[in-house]
């Protein structure tokens, strides 16, 4: 795992977005984002009670979002080893991201992904916030999802 957190935090936390392949589309979540991505992906949207959830998926990759108040700020390291975690920018707003790989891998993701953004925009009734979760299965795909992460802007 280290030599994962040593490839994703090289760069300082995320890629710029000038190192995206120019084929890569937008995909929209919602009223809360767009982010680019290789073609082919989508987002579908999950039930939830009081945030925009759903689910980012493409070409050897997956990912959820919960955009919304009460969004897991993903500080347990409850079923992990190698538990990294990086301060980065999104968008121009502070986020933490987090790197671990599973005790017991789940269906042969190895690799834990996490993201939270604490404070990406105000309403009257709190602070709305972004959490991104995946289960990757090697460091290629640790680095896409990080590549498309680092194009997030928030609507």
């Amino acid at each position: 795992m280290a030599g994962v957190c040593a490839i994703v935090f090289a760069v300082g936390g995320v890629a710029a977005a000038e190192s995206v392949p120019a084929d890569w589309m937008t995909v929209t979540a919602g009223d809360a984002l767009t982010l680019r991505a290789p073609r082919g992906t989508t987002f579908v949207r999950t039930q939830s009670a009081d945030s925009l959830t759903g689910t980012f998926k493409g070409p050897g990759f997956l990912f959820d979002i919960d955009y919304g108040l009460y969004s897991d700020p993903l500080k347990t390291t409850g079923a992990y080893t190698d538990f990294k975690t990086a301060d980065i920018r999104i968008d121009g707003k502070a986020a933490r991201m987090t790197l671990a790989t599973f005790q017991k891998p789940q269906s042969g993701r190895r690799y834990f992904f996490g993201l939270h953004a604490p404070d990406v925009a105000t309403t009257a009734l709190g602070k709305l916030k972004l959490t991104v979760t995946a289960a990757a299965k090697d460091r290629a795909e640790l680095e896409l999802i990080e590549r498309m992460i680092g194009t997030i802007r928030f609507k």
